[in-house]
């Protein structure tokens, strides 16, 4: 990634701002690397808006946070109360990705329809 594009991201709240050293040069620990993969796989692979992405990582957040309090407590309540949550955020996280594969399908429906109309056309100018 580029200078730029992490500064960016950092902007947009998709990164926490880096410790600086030397001026400009920034030092990030395994934890920022493995988030800086995380968006470019959700950005270049997947397609995801920085929207989506911000809040699929905010939801990452909230779920490590109910993982820490489940494990913390015993209490049979407190525990199905943060698995109620745990699922709202994984229920969140589907509805994501489902409207973004509703919007891959739509793309691939449109591409095939144009394939089969220029089939078509070839079929024509060939009779």
């Amino acid at each position: 990634m580029t200078p730029r594009a992490i500064r960016y991201y950092e902007e947009r709240g998709l990164l926490r701002p880096a410790v600086r050293v030397k001026g400009a040069d920034r030092l990030f620990d395994p934890s920022d690397v493995e988030r800086l993969q995380k968006i470019k796989q959700l950005r270049e692979v997947v397609g995801f808006s920085l929207a989506e992405i911000h809040d699929l990582l905010e939801t990452d957040e909230l779920y490590e946070q109910l993982r820490g309090k489940y494990f913390e407590t015993s209490d049979p309540d407190a525990r199905q109360g943060m698995l109620r949550e745990a699922i709202a955020l994984a229920q969140h996280r589907l509805a994501i990705v489902e409207r973004k594969l509703a919007q891959i399908a739509a793309l691939r429906d449109e591409e095939r329809s144009r394939l089969e109309r220029l089939h078509g056309r070839l079929a024509e100018a060939s009779a």
